[in-house]
């Protein structure tokens, strides 16, 4: 699986952004990596740890 940043989406040859409904994030995902751990630690632990992974859909590119 490639990950690309924002930018390399933007300017790739190969894809574009796929954005979504405005009231929905546009379309972007977003999910713990720690879900089941937050259940499992105190409030201190969860605010060190606690990360976000950023998604952000995507779609080939159709010529134009």
């Amino acid at each position: 699986m490639e990950l690309l940043t924002i930018s390399e989406i933007t300017n790739s040859n190969e894809y574009e952004p796929e954005w979504g409904d405005p009231d929905c994030m546009n379309g972007s995902i977003e999910e713990h990596l720690n879900y089941i751990n937050q259940y499992h630690l105190s409030n201190e632990d969860i605010d060190k740890c606690v990360q976000l992974d950023l998604l952000l859909p995507i779609k080939p590119k159709v010529g134009e």
